[in-house]
C-alpha cells in the first residue's frame, strides 16, 4: 500500500492529527508506504512520526494570514488565496506529474483542497479528514467582502471531488464534499506519570501549572502572572519570568504529557487543543479569535465535551485571570469523549484499499 498525505501548514493542528493517522496506520500495516507533502514544519513529523516516511515541501494552500496571534490580515489573505487560484492548473500538473512516479494507490488530505484534483488526474481515491472546509471559510469572507468570491469557488469546485470525507467532530456541515463519514476525535492521550511530569517541571504541591499555547505569548497579562509565586507557567515560547518553565529540548516532544500534567491550558480554541484537552481531561481558558469563522462553532461545540471558559481580551489582567480561573476549575467534568479518531480513520483508510 502506497499513501500520499497532503497536509495543511496552516497552524500545527492538521500535522499533529495527521501524524496520529499516520502512526496509526504504520501500526496496523507497518509495511505501508508513507508520502508526506506539506510546508508544517519539517520538525513536526521528524519527531512524532513512529515509522519510515518520505517528505516533500508542497504549498498546498493559502490558508489565511495571521495578524498577531488573535486576528487575520484580511488583505494579505486574499492576495495569497488569489496567488494559489491563479497558479492551480499549473500546481496540480506539478504534482500529477511528480506523484506518477511514485506510484500511490490514494491520497489522504488535511484538508487542502487541490489534493482531491490531483487524486482525480492520477484516477486514484482522495480521502480528506478534518472538520472545516476552506470553502466554509472564504465563503464567510465572501460575504463580508466579495472579492473572497473566487477563492469560496475555487476551493468547493475541489471538495466536490474528494471520494470522501472523513468528518471529526467540532465540524461546520462541510456540504462541499458529497460524501460523508463522521469518526471520532482525533487526539493524542497522555500515558505518562502526572506526578513524575511535574516533579521533572520542578512544580510545587502548592503551585497551578497553566500550559501558555500561543504562539509568541503576546500577552500583557502573562508578564504579570509570571511574576505570581503560585502559579507556574509552562512556555514553549520566549516568555520569562521566576515562574516560567521554558520548555525545549527533550520537552518539545513531550507537548501531550506537559498538557496532562497542566492544571489549566491558556490558548485559542483551535481543534489540536480543543481536542487534546479533552482527551487528557484538561480545562481550557480561551482568548476570542476574530475572523476565525470557524471559532464560533468550536465554542459552541465544546460545551458538554470540557471543562471551558472564553477570557474577552479586557479580561486579560491579573485579576481578570484569577476570577476567570476560579470558575473554569469550579466546573463540573464532563463525561469522557471518545477520542480514537485516528485508529478509526486508519482502519477505514484501509479498508478503501
Amino acid at each position: 500500500m502506497r499513501i500520499c498525505l497532503y497536509i495543511s501548514g496552516h497552524g500545527l493542528g492538521h500535522a499533529t492529527r495527521s501524524v496520529a493517522v499516520v502512526n496509526e496506520l504504520l501500526r496496523i500495516a507497518p509495511n505501508t508506504a508513507m508520502m508526506i507533502r506539506s510546508r508544517a514544519p519539517e520538525w513536526a513529523f521528524r519527531i512524532y512520526v513512529k515509522g519510515a516516511f518520505e517528505l516533500a515541501p508542497v504549498n498546498l494552500d493559502a490558508g489565511v494570514v495571521e495578524a498577531g496571534i488573535l486576528g487575520i490580515d484580511r488583505e494579505a489573505t486574499l492576495a495569497a488565496g488569489l496567488a494559489l487560484v491563479a497558479d492551480s492548473d499549473a500546481f496540480v500538473e506539478r504534482e500529477v506529474r511528480a506523484l506518477r512516479e511514485w506510484r500511490p494507490d490514494m491520497i489522504v488530505f488535511d484538508i487542502p483542497p487541490l489534493a482531491a484534483r490531483v487524486a482525480a488526474e492520477l484516477g486514484i481515491p482522495s480521502l480528506g479528514i478534518s472538520n472545516f472546509s476552506w470553502s466554509f471559510i472564504y465563503d464567510h469572507y465572501a460575504g463580508e467582502e466579495v472579492r473572497f468570491a473566487p477563492l469560496a469557488a475555487h476551493a468547493r469546485e475541489a471538495e466536490a471531488l474528494t471520494t470522501r470525507l472523513f468528518r471529526l467532530p467540532l465540524n461546520e456541515p462541510m456540504m462541499a464534499f458529497p460524501t460523508h463519514k463522521s469518526v471520532p476525535l482525533i487526539a493524542r492521550l497522555s500515558f505518562a506519570d502526572r506526578d513524575a511530569i511535574r516533579a521533572g517541571l520542578n512544580i510545587a504541591p502548592h503551585q497551578r501549572a497553566v500550559l501558555i499555547a500561543l504562539r509568541g505569548e503576546a500577552l500583557p497579562v502573562l508578564d504579570a502572572l509570571a511574576g505570581m509565586d503560585n502559579f507556574v507557567l509552562l512556555s514553549y515560547g520566549e516568555l520569562a519570568g521566576g515562574n516560567v518553565r521554558q520548555l525545549s529540548g527533550r520537552w518539545q516532544d513531550l507537548f501531550t504529557d506537559v498538557l496532562a500534567a497542566s492544571d489549566l491550558v491558556l490558548s485559542k480554541p483551535g481543534y489540536s487543543i480543543i481536542s487534546e484537552c479533552v482527551a487528557n481531561r484538561r480545562p481550557l481558558l480561551h482568548l476570542p479569535r476574530a475572523g476565525f469563522p470557524e471559532a464560533p462553532v468550536l465554542v459552541k461545540a465544546m460545551d458538554g465535551m470540557l471543562r471551558h471558559r472564553a477570557l474577552a481580551l479586557e479580561e486579560a489582567t491579573a485579576e481578570g485571570f484569577l476570577s476567570a480561573t476560579e470558575e473554569l476549575l469550579a466546573q463540573e467534568e464532563p463525561a469522557v469523549v471518545v477520542c480514537d479518531g485516528a485508529r478509526v480513520c486508519a482502519q477505514l483508510i484501509l479498508e478503501q484499499s
